[in-house]
């Protein structure tokens, strides 16, 4: 009986002591290997902030713009020691202190620049990408100095011509806008910008009949409304459109005016009047 009873509790210990942890050793192995992880973690992180560290006090302070490129069409009027001046750039300029939205924003704040792109290109490049606007028109615009012209583009915006004086003939003169104290920068009024695409739309369609007109007129209606008076180059006789205008429109009023160049009787023809879609002739005086 002593003996049984010696063998079933030296069982029960030995289950005690194997059945409930399996393999013995396993719980240190995992400690050991959860330790090392820790540790090479710790060791990463310190390099990290070491190598973070050693790049803002040591390398970023000697970082400078070494190179500015300005991309531009020729349209722009300004010389890239203007945009220069104007953007206070220089190549003394530490690379991570460069504020590219205070820079286009100065950019922008040029009359005659329409968008602005500016990259830095790490580690001593700054990118200066200007698109400049695009005259439609020629605004006239009154100073104690005389008539001065200014271009006018699709958005209505008033900015000084090339110095090549030329490019006046090139463009439509805008008039029968009443705009005292009108300056370089302004805006015509918000009724008139639609107009002002159509003509640049035709411009860009078929310059060959924007080159046509001479003198785009507008003419105040009542509240805000208007309507164009157009005056074709080499012909006397003008002619009332409304507000809209396209290329269709254009080659009718061509149609016409040819039709009549060939016709006699008609010297004292004043004005066509294409406002419903079909011409009406007035003749001067009546």
């Amino acid at each position: 009986m002593y003996h049984r009873r010696v063998v079933v509790s030296s069982v029960v210990a030995g289950n005690s002591v194997y059945g409930n942890t399996g393999r013995p050793g396993s719980s240190s192995r995992n400690n050991q290997k959860i330790e090392k992880f820790f540790i090479r973690l710790i060791i990463l992180l310190l390099a990290v902030i070491i190598l973070e560290v050693a790049f803002h006090f040591y390398i970023a302070p000697s970082l400078y713009i070494k190179k500015i490129e300005i991309i531009s069409g020729p349209e722009l009027g300004l010389s890239e020691a203007d945009v220069l001046a104007l953007t206070g750039l220089d190549t003394r300029m530490n690379y991570f202190e460069v504020r590219t939205a205070d820079i286009a924003g100065r950019l922008l704040s040029i009359p005659a620049v329409r968008n602005v792109a500016v990259k830095k290109v790490f580690p001593s490049t700054l990118v200066l990408t200007i698109t400049a606007r695009n005259p439609v028109g020629i605004f006239l615009v009154n100073s104690g100095a005389g008539t001065i012209p200014m271009a006018v583009d699709s958005d209505g915006v008033l900015f000084p011509l090339e110095e090549n004086s030329s490019s006046v003939m090139d463009y439509p003169v805008i008039s029968g806008v009443y705009a005292p104290n009108i300056k370089n920068g302004a805006r015509l009024p918000l009724s008139l910008c639609s107009f002002m695409k159509d003509l640049d739309m035709v411009r860009n369609t078929a310059p060959e009949l924007s080159g046509l007109i001479s003198e785009v007129k507008f003419v105040k209606k009542e509240g805000l409304d208007y309507e164009v008076v157009l005056y074709p180059v080499n012909s006397k006789v003008r002619v009332r459109i409304g507000n809209e205008l396209d290329v269709k429109l254009l080659r009718y009023m061509v149609m016409i005016l040819d039709v009549i160049s060939m016709q006699s009787g008609m010297n004292n023809l004043e004005e066509i009047d294409l406002r419903t879609g079909k011409a009406v002739y007035r003749i001067r005086g009546e």
